[in-house]
């Protein structure tokens, strides 16, 4: 769905001229299950043409010092 959501939102871009930045998202984990999820996400991606990056909790506080650090497991950006 989130890709075909993006896909969308291109294509209003190109036919309606609207503004869309394209500049991706950051998904945060709190939980083991969650911060898995995002692990498995990140090794996947690129078999799929789908960027994706796995930050650990570290580097996503280095990167993004306005996240929440409280009980931050790692990232997806």
């Amino acid at each position: 769905r989130a890709m075909r959501s993006r896909e969308r939102w291109l294509e209003l871009r190109d036919t309606a001229g609207v503004w869309v930045e394209e500049c991706g998202s950051l998904h945060l984990a709190r939980a083991d299950d969650e911060d898995a999820v995002l692990r498995e996400f990140a090794d996947r991606a690129p078999a799929a043409g789908v960027a994706g990056t796995y930050l650990t909790a570290a580097e996503t506080l280095k990167r993004f010092p306005v996240a929440n650090a409280d009980g931050l497991r790692g990232a997806l950006y």
